[in-house]
């Protein structure tokens, strides 16, 4: 590998927390990736991220749960 050959683009995706917060479902999640496959990916993006607590009942949007804030970054204010 040449350390010197760079990527044409940084690695780009979409992450469900930054729109959606602890509240995404499947099908929100199956929307943006059909979404992103047929308008994004000619142009460079191609990850899926989703985010904390997709496993848990429906929550509040960007209130995570005790456990999961204790093992994040997320600011207080935003923790139930």
């Amino acid at each position: 590998m040449n350390k010197n050959v760079f990527a044409k683009t940084p690695p780009m995706g979409w992450n469900s927390w930054d729109c959606y917060g602890a509240a995404v479902t499947e099908e929100i999640l199956l929307k943006n990736t059909d979404y992103m496959a047929e308008h994004l990916k000619k142009y460079g993006w191609e990850y899926i991220v989703c985010d904390i607590q997709w496993y848990e009942p429906p929550v509040a949007a960007a209130v995570c749960s005790s456990a999961a804030c204790a093992s994040s970054s997320m600011p207080s204010a935003a923790c139930g």
